[in-house]
Formats: C-alpha cells, structure tokens, sequence
C-alpha cells in the first residue's frame, strides 16, 4: 500500500436511506415463493382434476396454473424498464469544451471519432451496468443529449457531477527545500502569484540539435499548431512577424513552414521543459459545526509552499517525465484496509513500468524520504513517504463511505473522457411522469378488459358452436 489516505474525497448532496430487507428478500423468503409456486399448482390440479372426475388431466391442469402462477409472480414483483417518455425522467444537453478540444485535436492531429469515444466513454460512466436505460445521442455539433429515465433530483446532481469530473489521478514528488535546492531558488527568483509551471524558457527549433529532432519530425505532420505528447506541450508553430521574415527564412537552421493562409510563414518553437507545478492542497470539512477545515496532507519545514488569495495554500510538486498518470489505470475495484472501505487499483504494463521508474528514482537508502503526492483532478489530497518502489498496483484507502467508493471506482474505470465537457448544462428538462402513468393505466386496463372477455367469450362459444 503506498497512499496512507483520501478522506472524504468527495461530497454528496443526497442522505443514503438504509431499510431493513422484506421477508420475501431473505433467502428463505425466496426458498419459500418458490416451493410455493410448484406446490400450489399441482395440489390445486389434483383438486380440481377431482372434482370434475377428470383425473387423467390433473398434471396437464398443474401445468396450465403453474404458468399462469409464475407469470403473475414476475409481473407483481418486477416492474418493466419503462422509458423517459412513459417513467418520467431527466434531459441533460452539453456542449464540449472548445479549449479542451483543440488539446486533443492538437495532440491526434485529427478529431475523427472524438464525439463517439465521448458517447462511449459517458455511457460506461453513467451506467456502467446498462440498467439505467439511458440514451446518449448527439444532438448537434458537439453537442451531446442525455436521457436519463425514472431519476431524482438528487441522482440526477449526482450523475452531472460525474459527467464534469475528470476523475484523473496523477503522481507527483513533493518538492523538498533540501533535496531540491536548485529547483527552489529557481521558483524564488520568480515569486509572481500567477505563475502555477514553472519552466525552462522555449527556444526556436533547430536543425543542428539533435535533442529536438524527435519533436520536429512529429511537427512538420501536424495539422494543428501544438503538439502535445503524453499529456504534456512539447512544441508549438508560430506566426513571423512580416519584419523578421525574411530574416528567419534565410536561416537555414531554423525550422519553419508556411503559414495556413499562405501569406506567411510559422517558426517552429519547442517549449521549455516543465520542471515543476504549483498545486492546491486539499482542505477537508470537519464534522464539527463550528471547527475550521483542516489541510488533508500535512506540511512541515521541508515543503516548498505558498499562500493562495482564497486563504489556501499551494504546494510545489515536481513534474518528472514519467508523467503517471490514472490512463495507465488497468482496473478498479473496492477494498478493504484495516476494516475500512478502500479503492484498489491496478497500473497496465506501461503504467507499471513508469510508476516503478518514479518511485525508484525517488528512494533514498537512509535519512529523510521523499513524498509522493496523489492529487485528483488537480487537487493535492495525500503524500505519503515513499517507502519501496511500486509498480504494478496501489490502494487508496481512507473513510470512505460506500456510496463513495462505488462511485470512484466507476470513474476510474470509466477512465478520463477524451474531452471534457462544459461545467454548466446549456439545457436541463425535467420530463413529468404524471403523461406516462396515465398511459400505462390505461395500457393495463385494456389488458383487463381484454382478458375478462376473452374469458367469457371462449367458454360461450365452445359450449353453443357444438365442439
């Protein structure tokens, strides 16, 4: 186990109402409506058979109740999947983030297929199980509708929230004040509160280093103007200014293409390799009314940090290039530590072998040991010292309620959506159920009539058609 803990990761909105299971629950409740099923047919077609001195048919008159007994029984105890036009529901239409898009656009040179992975990738984080019944549509230029059927108010924010969460894990070394001296005079030297990366400085692209030779031959294929490798911006194409065109052209160690319009040219820049990050540490409300919230990891003399505006504190982590992050997850699943509820999770190969060169770089044989931070989405919610090198699997353990765990676990394994979506719904219908009762009613009394009548009918005619 290499994450000591995340507690209250996650906030609900809604009260999880616990009931106590019926009789007919049990397992000797179900035992019981089975035996019964069988029982009563076949005592009720002898009896039957009996009195009408027709003892030959007792087990075909068994037969015939004990289908009619059975199908009464599925109907009573199972209610039919009943779509949002009939069971009411909830209709929820999002468009996708723009800056997001051309991310991923930059990053695959092509956005073929982006709005089919998102339907995908929605769907197995909404209903995983596929008994929600929901629908997943495209309703217009990345634009995606969602129905969701039979859904409370409270399930209905719960689902939202899960749409918008990335849901992405990532592994950061904390930054040291003694094992990173050089890298905190560097962030001292810059002590601007809206610098959150700090980097080294981007540099023209050139022919004669070889060290950029990988990122320029990935370039001149892009169609977009950033290129983006594993998350992370590798290198850029930017407009020459007309004066310094001619200047920049005539260098032929310089890389540089024509601009879209054909009426310039773009340079090649390569972006200067991140070092480091600022992150928000994670704060958790005390149950308490009235106690103040409380930092989730703790910070001593040795964290590099710095004051938020809001009253926060940012802690610097490294960025290293293994860049591990939760799509090298393979799988997700509950667990248990220490009689707690926990969420283990699995890396793929690729994600072992990164995840087991970063906490291998990172041990050190005596002394002080270096802190792996866990952040989710961006937020700093545990660092751990780093005890042995890891590879293939982790725990995320901490108070975790159920509902908590279960719904982590699906977000992990839904895996993080290839856009994202905007916050904020550009429509939200709620569908009344009030039309779709009224239908069934009548749908059941229809079927009522029905069979009354077919049950009096069939008897009159066989018995004066002379058969």
């Amino acid at each position: 186990m290499f994450v000591d803990f995340i507690r209250d990761a996650l906030c609900f909105g809604q009260v999880e109402v616990v009931r106590d299971k019926m009789w007919y629950e049990h397992w000797y409740g179900i035992v019981l409506i089975l035996f019964l099923i069988f029982a009563i047919p076949l005592v009720l077609g002898r009896l039957i058979a009996s009195s009408v001195k027709m003892g030959d048919y007792a087990s075909k008159i068994a037969l015939i109740l004990f289908a009619a007994l059975a199908a009464s029984v599925v109907l009573v105890s199972r209610e039919p999947n009943l779509g949002i036009d009939l069971g009411g529901g909830t209709i929820l239409e999002y468009e996708v983030d723009q800056q997001k898009k051309s991310e991923i656009d930059a990053a695959n040179s092509t956005g073929q297929g982006l709005m089919e992975k998102m339907v995908n990738s929605i769907r197995q984080r909404l209903d995983p199980a596929g008994v929600r019944q929901v629908s997943i549509r495209e309703s217009g230029p990345e634009r995606l509708e969602i129905k969701i059927p039979r859904v409370s108010q409270a399930e209905v924010e719960l689902l939202k929230k899960k749409l918008i969460t990335a849901g992405n894990l990532e592994f950061r070394i904390l930054a040291d004040q003694e094992m990173d001296a050089a890298l905190v005079r560097r962030v001292q030297e810059d002590e601007d509160p809206g610098v959150r990366v700090i980097k080294d400085e981007d540099q023209p692209a050139r022919k004669s280093e070889s060290l950029h030779d990988v990122w320029v031959e990935l370039a001149r294929n892009l169609k977009g103007d950033v290129l983006i490798d594993d998350g992370i911006e590798r290198a850029r194409w930017v407009p020459v200014d007309p004066e310094q065109a001619v200047e920049i052209r005539n260098d032929p160690d310089l890389i540089t293409r024509p601009s879209p319009d054909g009426k310039g040219i773009q340079q090649l820049i390569i972006a200067g390799r991140a070092l480091a990050e600022w992150v928000e540490v994670g704060v958790k409300t005390s149950k308490v009314a009235g106690e103040e919230p409380v930092l989730r990891i703790d910070l001593n003399e040795y964290t590099v940090q710095r004051p938020r505006d809001d009253g926060g504190i940012d802690a610097l982590v490294k960025i290293d290039a293994q860049n591990v992050t939760g799509a090298y997850l393979s799988g997700a699943s509950p667990g248990t530590s220490d009689a707690e509820m926990a969420v283990d999770f699995n890396f793929n190969i690729t994600g072992a072998k990164k995840f087991g060169k970063l906490t291998f770089d990172n041990q050190r044989p005596s002394g002080r040991k270096r802190r792996l931070g866990i952040m989710l989405d961006g937020e700093l919610l545990s660092a751990p010292n780093l005890q042995a090198v890891i590879r293939d699997r982790g725990q995320i353990t901490g108070n975790f309620s159920t509902e908590e765990v279960k719904w982590l676990v699906g977000v992990l394994d839904a895996g993080t959506l290839p856009a994202a979506l905007n916050e904020i719904p550009i429509s939200e219908q709620r569908v009344d159920p009030t039309l779709g009762e009224a239908t069934i009613e009548s749908g059941k009394r229809a079927i009522g009539i029905s069979l009354i009548a077919i049950a009096l009918f069939m008897p009159f005619y066989y018995r004066f058609s002379g058969l």
